[in-house]
């Protein structure tokens, strides 16, 4: 009988503890229009920053640094870098895409 209270106890708590208002929030719920947006977007970090030079010669790096420059010197978060042979996309100070062999 005591294992069977046990395991009933065991049972209430987990169901108290799911529906506790302690749990995390739900990802997917709509946003209560009280709270804070979102922080703003970020900028480009020195590693996403040392992985676009990574392997390019001199002067695409020098292309590419000129690139980066302006357009955080202008606030922007999203953008396309080009140099010759390819490009990123950054968007929030992260490389979401790349191609080679188009100008």
């Amino acid at each position: 009988m005591s294992r069977l209270a046990t395991f009933l106890i065991a049972v209430l708590d987990a169901i108290r503890a799911l529906f506790s208002p302690t749990s995390p929030p739900d990802p997917l719920a709509p946003r209560d229009p009280g709270t804070p947006a979102a922080s703003r977007p970020r900028a480009l970090s020195p590693t996403v920053r040392a992985f676009i030079l990574d392997g390019h010669t001199p002067q695409d790096r020098a292309v590419l640094e000129q690139q980066i420059n302006y357009y955080e010197a202008a606030g922007r978060t999203s953008y396309t870098l080009w140099y010759p042979g390819g490009y990123y996309l950054v968007k929030d100070g992260q490389v979401v895409g790349s191609g080679r062999g188009e100008e």
